[in-house]
């Protein structure tokens, strides 16, 4: 699980420098063009667009470590970090008032970060989900039980017995 974590995180990193690049784009190309709440429409079906495929290529390649419960841990991972990030950047340090901070959560208008938060929560299991190879890939396979010693060696012993007196 560690190292699922471990590329989760990485790709949190990869999550934060899209949706920056996301950002950019937005302000110079989409809202220019389209106005304000199309081009955050727009801007966001883009940065949701590019992190399915981010999360696709990710679970894709470590399909073999995903279980369900892995899957919640870098969903909820990824939504502690960003939520985290995102607070304490724009209030602390750009000292944005909290009514502020809290508006960029306006489905209302226009503003539709929560669903890139939701993608970042319920990702892993939609999409990672498909990669699952057991049904309760909760449980880890189980070793097979030592055999009992008596047991073991009685029928080794009675076949060697029976070959001894054929001969």
């Amino acid at each position: 699980m560690r190292t699922l974590v471990n590329q989760g995180l990485r790709v949190w990193v990869l999550f934060f420098v899209l949706a920056a690049l996301n950002g950019l784009l937005r302000e110079m190309l989409y809202q220019p063009r389209l106005g304000d709440v199309t081009g955050r429409i727009v801007g966001t079906a883009v940065l949701l667009a590019a992190m399915a495929i981010v999360m696709y290529v990710f679970f894709r390649r470590n399909a073999e470590e995903l279980t369900r419960t892995r899957l919640l841990a870098v969903g909820v991972l990824w939504l502690a970090l960003s939520l985290f990030f995102e607070l304490a950047v724009s209030h602390w340090v750009m000292e944005e008032p909290w009514a502020l901070v809290l508006a960029h959560y306006d489905v209302t208008s226009g503003r539709l970060r929560v669903l890139v938060r939701l993608l970042e929560l319920g990702g892993p299991l939609l999409i990672g989900g498909r990669f699952l190879v057991a049904e309760d890939a909760d449980v880890e396979p189980e070793a097979p039980a030592p055999a009992a010693p008596a047991a073991a060696a009685a029928p080794a012993a009675a076949e060697e017995q029976a070959e001894s007196e054929q001969q």
